[in-house]
């Protein structure tokens, strides 16, 4: 799904540079809604059965934080440069803000897009760690917790369908907070619990279903669609497609080709820096003449050959740059919180 949101990307770059003949293309995909559905199911279908604790919490955290934030960190500080000196072309001028630099280099909400504009959905998934590492420390109050959020949540929702405008005059902070998103991880780790403990009888029908509300979304959906209708659908297509896959797999079970494992394995990698790649890969087209904006065709071209650069280079950052600075942060942990450091105590 790490490729839908960087077509996503692709698509919204080349119509901001002339590619208007793309309009038929919808904005809201559902790439998005999916992945962070799967993102919520594998997290717990994973590391759920591992045990609980502190310990098996500190762990998975420790093991995520390594994960995400060094590749961040290095690929909005070589982003940088760009906005401050070539301001006219990349960006919209807010990137330069010591604030949004601090937040972006965090994952904390903000009001504005981050330096790296598509990290803003990993800043919804260290939220969901942090909920699923509490989780995994204390089991029945988080799920007390997680319910008191929920019952907010439906008020909060029931709100904004009520004034269209209500949202707007909040604080980006509870925005975030209230992020039909942040269900789809719940719905998404709900439905783990649901498929360990049943089995479907008709994965096909699930799978069919999960397909025609994808389809029914994209033909029916437009500008003025509430946002959180358009995320109930695409998350409830997006858990019937998972249930069905699950159900599926279990009675055919098949190994996926190398190439989707390489993809998948890369997926933190690919929405890190797949903006900044397409950005500049389409600034060089437009200025090169080398497609044509007037044309449909070459609009299609230029989203898949964004599309195919983004996601090789993706994948070259999660073999060659990700080792690396995981390690050092990995490595500066291991240092921070060693036996002497962490007791005070000498051997």
């Amino acid at each position: 799904m790490a490729l839908v949101i960087l077509l996503s990307h692709a698509f919204i770059v080349a119509l901001q540079n002339g590619f208007v003949e793309l309009r038929f293309i919808s904005l809201r995909t559902g790439g998005v809604d999916f992945f962070f559905t799967l993102s919520g199911f594998l997290i717990h279908h994973v590391y759920a059965p591992k045990g609980r604790g502190a310990m098996h919490a500190r762990a998975f955290f420790r093991k995520r934080v390594v994960r995400i934030y060094p590749l961040l960190w290095t690929f909005t500080l070589l982003s940088l440069p760009f906005y401050f000196f070539g301001r006219s072309h990349f960006g919209g001028g807010h990137e330069c803000d010591i604030d949004v630099i601090v937040k972006s280099l965090l994952l904390l909400p903000q009001r504005t897009e981050p330096v790296l504009g598509a990290t803003w959905s990993l800043s919804h998934i260290v939220l969901f760690y942090l909920v699923f590492c509490f989780y995994l420390w204390r089991p029945k109050l988080a799920r007390g917790l997680v319910g008191v959020w929920l019952a907010a949540w439906l008020v909060w929702s029931l709100m904004c369908l009520h004034d269209a405008q209500f949202e707007k005059g909040q604080s980006y902070v509870l925005a975030f907070l209230f992020s039909p998103f942040n269900v789809e991880f719940l719905l998404g780790a709900s439905l783990s619990v649901f498929v360990k403990r049943t089995a479907s009888l008709f994965p096909g029908a699930f799978l069919a279903s999960g397909i025609m509300g994808f389809a029914l979304a994209w033909s029916l959906f437009n500008g003025s669609t509430p946002a959180l209708l358009v995320s109930l659908v695409y998350c409830g297509s997006s858990l019937l497609l998972i249930l069905g896959g699950v159900e599926m797999d279990r009675r055919f079970p098949m190994k996926p080709p190398a190439w989707i494992e390489t993809v998948s394995n890369a997926s933190y990698a690919i929405i890190i820096v797949n903006l900044p790649i397409v950005v500049a890969w389409t600034k060089l087209v437009v200025h090169a003449h080398w497609l044509n904006p007037k044309s449909g065709f070459d609009g299609v071209l230029l989203l898949f050959s964004s599309a195919l650069l983004a996601t090789l280079g993706g994948i070259a950052a999660h073999r060659w740059i990700e080792p690396r600075v995981s390690k050092w942060l990995d490595e500066g942990i291991d240092a921070l919180f060693s036996r002497k450091v962490f007791l005070g105590a000498t051997e």
